[in-house]
């Protein structure tokens, strides 16, 4: 059986609109059937996250509070592209802001969906190889971060234990990890 794409017809109606977000109302056509269906979709901006490592094998990370979860996060240094700023830009200044480390070399990893049923949100993932600290990071009156350098055995522990709960993260660190063939030394003991 194939699958098929299903056809959006006429323009998103937006309900809420504030800080760069939108919440709207968008209509497709069933393929199969042909009934229309609405769909209630959330977009913003596109957003860049960093798996940054220092060259003794350290994942720099970050702590703060996310009014989402309503706790305090362990995750990897993200944030919103400006408009027109390409990704890998973004997950520079994201990564000096956030933590005060430049990266020797920033590779391109992939682009994933958070929530590919209810967002049109994308997020590109890069790693930084060869982090070094550069300054002080430089937080946005609304955060209070963090900075917390990891053993990687110690940071899947982490992610094992359930003390790391954002999920672009943990996909991020999956993929890393099978990108450097780690996981087959991870899961087989070899």
């Amino acid at each position: 059986m194939a699958l098929h794409k299903w056809i959006k017809i006429g323009e998103p109606e937006i309900l809420a609109e504030k800080f760069g977000r939108k919440f709207f109302r968008q209509n497709f056509v069933n393929p199969i059937n042909g009934a229309i269906s609405d769909f209630y979709l959330f977009s913003m901006k596109d957003s860049s996250f960093v798996f940054p490592m220092t060259d003794d094998g350290k994942v720099i990370t970050v702590c703060q509070y996310k009014q989402g979860c309503h706790d305090i996060t362990h995750e990897l240094p993200a944030g919103v592209c400006n408009t027109s700023e390409p990704h890998e830009v973004t997950a520079k200044r994201e990564l000096l802001e956030e933590t005060g480390y430049e990266a020797k070399e920033m590779i391109p990893m992939g682009v994933g969906w958070p929530d590919t049923r209810s967002t049109t949100i994308q997020r590109f993932f890069f790693l930084a190889n060869g982090c070094r600290k550069v300054k002080e990071p430089e937080q946005d009156p609304n955060e209070e971060i963090e900075v917390v350098l990891y053993d990687m055995p110690d940071w899947l522990d982490m992610i094992k234990s359930n003390e790391v709960k954002e999920l672009t993260t943990i996909s991020i660190t999956l993929h890393f990890i099978l990108h450097l063939g780690i996981f087959r030394s991870v899961l087989f003991n070899i």
